[in-house]
């Protein structure tokens, strides 16, 4: 559930950045939720510190915990945001039908990946009929560049420099991932990539 490390910050910039981590991964926490506990895990902060941001974002309505459960969820002001953004992003809309029915024709599981930052976030994710399958990646989950299938795809469209500067950036994060793609990737790109994408 955690994610590579985001950039440092400090002082109240610090707080921010932490706030909005922990806002991500509740949003990512599903309809089941995520306790105090596993919040503290995932982020690396003491319970305390999560108990306190968490605090401030249900004060903004960002975040709301179920009384029973003690669980934490998005609350109605980050759906409203969602549907703001919707529009703009707005790239699943269009695909979903495509999706679907490319599910039905092959059986198989279909994702929908998109670039973010030194990251790719999984979209949606559509289930055909087939019988074994995957679930390395669910919807809404986040993983470093080239890491994937369908991230190596997108990092193979970027140009050869851009992909380079990409992949260093990420080659320093914690080695919880395979590597995003081969050593001799440098030497094989102008042969197998195609010419819109050198």
């Amino acid at each position: 559930m955690k994610d590579a490390p985001a950039p440092q910050a400090t002082g109240g910039a610090q707080a921010v950045a932490r706030a909005l981590s922990l806002l991500s991964l509740v949003g990512r926490g599903g309809d089941a939720g995520l306790a105090l506990g596993q919040l503290a895990a995932a982020s690396g902060l003491t319970r305390p510190t999560v108990r306190r941001l968490l605090l401030a974002l249900a004060q903004a309505r960002m975040v709301e915990q179920d009384r029973r459960s003690r669980r934490y969820h998005l609350g109605p002001e980050a759906y409203l945001l969602g549907t703001f953004a919707a529009e703009r992003h707005g790239i699943l809309h269009h695909a979903r039908d495509a999706m679907l029915r490319l599910a039905r024709e092959t059986g198989d599981t279909l994702l929908l990946t998109v670039p973010q930052g030194d990251h790719t976030l999984c979209l949606e994710r559509i289930e055909g009929d087939f019988p074994i399958r995957t679930h390395a990646l669910m919807r809404g989950d986040r993983k470093p560049a080239g890491v994937g299938a369908g991230a190596l795809a997108i990092l193979a469209a970027l140009p050869q420099a851009q992909a380079r500067a990409l992949l260093h950036r990420t080659r320093r994060w914690p080695r919880r991932w395979p590597p995003a793609w081969p050593r001799r990737w440098p030497t094989i790109w102008p042969r197998r990539a195609p010419p819109a994408m050198r």
